[in-house]
């Protein structure tokens, strides 16, 4: 009864679990046809005949571990299309006898329930016939509504049958049955067996057993009793991977086999002890057993750690699985080939996994991508087109094959490509985000495009359809983020000088990511324009300083507005910073000198070109421009060598050559004096 009831439990509570998984958790996940081909068969007699036969192959890995593959899908177990597949004769061989030892076993335990049901029925009716007469003297002298009573705590199984209740000895010690014999040295203890409620047993109670209990142990030790458990242990954890609830995303899966394994275990344990149950130590066929078990247990250790070579990397797992699932093994192959830099040996992978198969698209893309790298366009094109044609909603192929188009210089195709792309139906797709993200790659490629040919309204068309793909959030999809589409929106808009839209479309790309200082250089740019807002541009390119102020972009950015301000030592503030945070960067250095002679600061002007005439010796402006300074502080002589070296450089440089005739007269007229 106990045991009906925790079946019933946790039956409840599987089933509970499995509507939780179907209806709360929402469907299983959406894989290709190619994933498991036979649920997308239109025969309904396939899938039956496949679908059966898949448990009897998942079976046989487990009996001959020894044809293993990361992946079975596509063709790699072929579908059963007839009646007349020699599979089905397996099939059914493996069913029927399934079938057979699980009746024979139910069978032979309900026989065996009912048997000891009968038996025990018989054997406490019959002594409870013979203590009936012999009870009730006993509780007719002895305080009858006290003392004689029925311990109802301990009434055998079969509460129904009245006269088979079991009458306890009331003594507080042995819990035995008045049926059974006590010691001499208890009946002497009891006055002679007449048992009282409050006497002690001293019967010693290891050597008496109730043949109520002996009968339970024999239960729970049968080999029906196990025999059923290590069925079910390996049979309902693989029942969600057999096709029969839903559709699964693969064909045969070796992960789903590492719980039914231990019930398999089990069973072949269950079996060894069955079968070597009368078999003594020193027989032969019992040393010729141990041997061959011995023997097995060391093929599948060796062959283990074989195993475990193959999952030692990527490219070793993927070589051996090439004569079970040729094609999806060398395209797997190729990917991490091209990874490795070995580009020669991932396109013949590639090209081996569509002889195999096709229509692979996966494959052709990432062969276009090999070649796309290799600068191959027209090899590129025609595997991105190949891709496209076996799966249409492919997005990213459009982006790659728009992108190689335009490296080929077929603008007009790779804008119709891209366009394409953007348009790409993502009803069946794995992954929705990628998808999109691919979508959003298509239009902002396409308005670089437009822009590049100057045809700025499709440009922002084309930001503007991308900006309805993208999320309200500043959440980044595969790179893109509505902050990044919102300024490319904001350039252009300055391209046609519809300068308050590109101030607004500023200020919402702000209102996404508030902490981007290319932005707020941007628009103080775009609000510099305008004399009467200096100040408030001042305020824009003062947040950006405050965001990064250790970027010296921004620096030149801003000391090139206080300088348009006539605001000069302010300027050459900002540039000599900038320059100081770039010590390797000539042009920085020359940027801070020009400012500081512009404020009239010559002697610090000195020191910068110098610095930038030993960052960029070949410069010929550079050393003409240190002539100059030098020129001003009255260093003639190394004044004069400057615009030499200048001259050098560029020898028909009329300012440097009248500079460095006036140089010569002073320095003539020094001498004079």
């Amino acid at each position: 009864m106990h045991r009906w009831r925790s079946v019933c439990a946790l039956g409840t509570g599987g089933f509970a679990l499995l509507y939780w998984r179907l209806r709360l958790a929402g469907a299983p996940t959406a894989f290709a046809a190619a994933d498991n081909p036979a649920s997308r068969d239109p025969s309904i007699l396939t899938r039956i005949y496949t679908f059966a036969y898949l448990p009897v192959f998942n079976f046989f890995l487990l009996l001959y571990p020894f044809h293993l593959s990361f992946d079975w899908s596509m063709d790699s177990i072929p579908r059963i299309t007839s009646l007349f597949d020699a599979r089905n004769i397996v099939t059914a061989m493996f069913y029927a006898t399934i079938s057979k030892v699980t009746w024979r076993t139910l069978m032979n335990e309900f026989k065996k329930h009912q048997d000891n049901f009968v038996r025990d029925a018989k054997y406490y009716k019959k002594q409870n016939c013979k203590i009936k007469h012999k009870w009730n003297y006993n509780c007719k002298q002895y305080n009858r509504g006290q003392d004689c009573y029925e311990r109802k705590n301990y009434h055998a199984p079969h509460k129904e049958n009245v006269s088979s209740k079991k009458l306890l000895c009331p003594c507080t010690g042995c819990k035995h049955s008045l049926t059974e014999e006590h010691t001499s040295v208890c009946r002497a203890s009891n006055n002679n067996n007449i048992t009282m409620h409050n006497s002690s047993c001293i019967c010693p109670v290891s050597f008496v057993k109730s043949r109520a209990t002996s009968t339970q142990k024999s239960v729970y030790r049968s080999p029906q009793v196990a025999f059923l458990l290590f069925m079910a242990f390996m049979v309902l954890p693989f029942v969600p991977a057999t096709n029969l609830l839903f559709y699964v995303g693969f064909v045969v899966a070796e992960r789903v086999l590492y719980i039914p394994s231990v019930g398999f275990c089990l069973l072949l344990g269950l079996g060894a002890g069955v079968l070597t149950r009368h078999w003594h130590h020193g027989e032969i066929k019992s040393r010729l057993f141990l041997l061959a078990l011995l023997v097995a247990l060391c093929a599948m250790c060796g062959y283990t750690l074989r195993r475990n070579l193959d999952w030692r990397d990527e490219e070793s797992l993927f070589r051996s699985a090439l004569h079970i699932n040729p094609p999806k093994a060398y395209g797997n192959l190729g990917s991490v080939l091209t990874a490795q830099g070995r580009t020669a040996e991932a396109e013949v992978a590639f090209e081996r996994a569509l002889k195999y198969r096709p229509n692979m698209a996966d494959v052709h893309y990432n062969l276009g991508i090999l070649l796309q790298n290799q600068r191959r366009y027209s090899d590129a094109i025609k595997s991105f087109e190949r891709a496209i044609y076996f799966r249409p909603s492919m997005a990213l192929a459009f982006v790659n094959l728009g992108t190689s188009l335009m490296a080929d210089g077929r603008l007009a195709e790779a804008a119709s490509a891209l366009r394409a792309g953007s348009r790409a139906e993502g009803v069946r797709v794995r992954d929705r985000r990628e998808h999109d993200a691919a979508r959003v790659s298509a239009l902002v490629q396409l308005a670089a495009l437009h822009s590049q040919r100057g045809h700025w309204h499709k440009a922002l068309s084309a930001y503007k359809e991308a900006l309805q793909i993208l999320p309200d959030t500043n959440t980044p999809i595969v790179g893109w983020t509505r902050h990044s589409v919102l300024s490319m929106v904001g350039e252009v808009y300055v391209q046609l000088q519809q300068w308050p839209l590109a101030e607004n479309s500023l200020i919402s790309a702000l209102a996404s990511s508030p902490h981007h200082a290319g932005t707020h250089v941007t628009l103080a740019q775009i609000l510099a324009r305008n004399a009467s807002r200096s100040m408030e541009a001042e305020m824009w390119f003062k947040k950006a300083l405050t965001i990064a102020p250790n970027d010296p972009s921004i620096r030149d950015q801003f000391g090139m507005f206080l300088r348009s301000q006539r605001r000069l030592r302010e300027a050459a503030e900002q540039l000599v910073t900038a320059a100081q945070l770039s010590p390797k960067d000539g042009v920085r250095a020359a940027s801070a000198a020009r400012a500081l002679r512009d404020a009239r600061r010559c002697r610090s002007a000195e020191r910068w070109y110098a610095r930038a005439v030993q960052l960029n010796p070949d410069d010929a402006e550079y050393h003409s421009n240190f002539g100059a300074i030098l020129h001003l502080n009255g260093k003639y002589a190394t004044a004069a060598a400057s615009y030499r070296r200048a001259l050098q450089l560029q020898p028909n440089d009329d300012i440097t050559i009248t500079n460095l005739k006036r140089v010569r007269a002073l320095m003539s007229k020094d001498r004079r004096k």
